[in-house]
């Protein structure tokens, strides 16, 4: 996005773009003359099987500036083995490529691990595009990272008067940091 200060403003464009490319209509697996009638239920059906595992992450593809647009194409195949390479390398999909049980857990049987939602509409003036959803333990170094820094501010007593003038006290504070922490330890333990 070659942004120099990052707003509220860029941050709110970016996650509207990330959740619209995941809610946009898609066809049923029943027909594809039908849309789905509750994609958010279907969605945690299939990637939050168990109430301790509940960090999605989402990535989306392509990723380029309206100047370039106009003299880009993209194809199922090239977006999809993008996508696939990002999933393997945690990075920021051929379809065949992402029903390779080693990319899963072993409790979750292939044929539930992975859905393929579709529909002919453009997104975000792109032609083609492909978002992936996935539970996985991506986010686990990132959130253990923020939880240790939040932990060293908390032990310092930094800003904790700015909460607790509004009513949040520092058991709060601990509720939190012991729920995130077992969040984190119970990915780890995949």
């Amino acid at each position: 996005m070659n942004i120099k200060q990052i707003s509220f403003s860029d941050i709110n464009q970016v996650l509207a773009h990330q959740l619209g490319s995941v809610f946009q209509p898609t066809y049923s697996a029943e027909s594809s003359f039908h849309y789905r009638q509750n994609p958010l239920g279907d969605l945690m059906e299939h990637l939050v099987p168990h109430p301790e595992f509940k960090m999605l992450s989402v990535r989306n593809i392509p990723h380029m500036s309206e100047n370039s647009l106009a003299y880009s194409t993209f194809t199922w195949a090239g977006l999809l083995k993008h996508l696939r390479q990002m999933l393997i390398s945690n990075a920021k999909m051929e379809e065949e490529g992402f029903k390779d049980p080693a990319l899963y857990t072993s409790w979750l049987e292939p044929v539930n691990a992975f859905n393929v939602w579709k529909t002919q509409r453009a997104f975000s003036k792109y032609e083609k595009s492909a978002v992936l959803v996935s539970n996985s333990q991506f986010l686990v170094k990132p959130l253990d990272t923020i939880v240790k820094k939040a932990w060293n501010m908390f032990a310092s007593k930094a800003y904790i008067h700015q909460y607790t003038k509004f009513g949040i006290e520092e058991e709060d504070f601990l509720d939190g940091f012991t729920l995130l922490e077992q969040v984190i330890a119970s990915y780890c333990n995949l």
